[in-house]
């Protein structure tokens, strides 16, 4: 039974989230997805107990913690073809999404992750999650965790 509770929490996480990105790339699910693991791999460098030294006051990261991402891990992480994640790669730079770093890769700035749509998109995954949350606990579902 909480299987079943928890799959279908986790799933409309998943969509609600999802909605947000569609909303960001016009429809494009695959730019959203690329565009997520680049902005992840810029900062998964940095350990979690710190992250308040490594942003701003708005809880943005700063753009000289953020490392570059190769297109080909990119694709690797993601289980992509190269060259598909390549020309979305390519589209989000065109586009103004990410910005290339000489041959090392590619990184999301904070001036984007500051833009009103990002900020929207973040605000959307706030609420998600607090929603997820609140109804882990309004189920069984956290208890037969425990236990």
């Amino acid at each position: 039974m909480a299987q079943n509770q928890a799959m279908q929490l986790a799933a409309d996480l998943f969509l609600r989230m999802m909605s947000g990105l569609l909303d960001v790339f016009g429809g494009d699910v695959l730019n959203g997805v690329v565009f997520l693991a680049i902005l992840r791999a810029n900062v998964h460098h940095l350990p979690a107990w710190a992250l308040s030294e490594y942003t701003a006051a708005d809880g943005v990261f700063l753009d000289s913690e953020r490392r570059p991402i190769s297109v080909l891990r990119i694709a690797d992480s993601l289980g992509l073809s190269y060259e598909t994640v390549r020309r979305r790669v390519n589209q989000l730079v065109a586009d103004g999404y990410c910005v290339r770093v000489g041959r090392n890769g590619v990184v999301v700035s904070a001036e984007i992750v500051r833009r009103a749509d990002f900020l929207a998109l973040g605000a959307e995954c706030r609420t998600a999650v607090r929603a997820l949350v609140r109804d882990a606990h309004r189920s069984s579902i956290l208890e037969d965790i425990a236990s």
